[in-house]
């Protein structure tokens, strides 16, 4: 019997003490994963238009409060209805959305004749790691002078 109540108590005592540790792991596992964070500052890399890879240029990575955007500045290639090749703008600050960005901007550009040109922009990418992005770019112009043009652009950039 003494034996009977020794087991007893030791049970007893076991969950006391384990149960601590089990509420301590419990609430360590639960601890969320940390948000993304890409690394700031200016990325090099190359964009491609139909097949032909361009000078590398530099794209800057920014924080403005608590979120992070990718300010892509670079020219697509285009081809227009009439046939005629054209580069247009493509001008965006796209905010990070977990490792993606997308963006669509509209602008108006100038001729130096005074014609006017609307040009929408989309832009859409992930982030491959803290350091490096990848990701295309389309483009459509209307107006005077780039009516019915349209192209596209893909990029890669690494930090450093």
């Amino acid at each position: 019997m003494k034996t009977r109540l020794n087991l007893r108590r030791g049970f007893a005592l076991l969950l006391c003490l384990s149960a601590p540790a089990a509420i301590a792991v419990a609430s360590a596992a639960a601890k969320p994963k940390p948000a993304f964070a890409p690394q700031t500052g200016s990325y090099t890399g190359s964009v491609t238009v139909e097949g032909s890879e361009l000078p590398a240029i530099t794209v800057p990575v920014a924080k403005e409060g608590k979120k992070y955007v990718v300010k892509l500045s670079i020219e697509a290639g285009a081809h227009c209805a009439d046939g005629s090749p054209v580069f247009l703008p493509v001008k965006v600050s796209a905010p990070v959305k977990g490792k993606t960005f997308k963006a669509t901007e509209n602008t108006t550009t100038g001729t130096p004749i005074g014609v006017s040109t609307s040009v929408t922009a989309k832009v859409s990418g992930h982030f491959t790691g803290t350091s490096a992005f990848a990701g295309t770019a389309s483009v459509e112009a209307s107006g005077e002078t780039e009516s019915g043009c349209a192209g596209s652009v893909s990029f890669s950039f690494k930090k450093g």
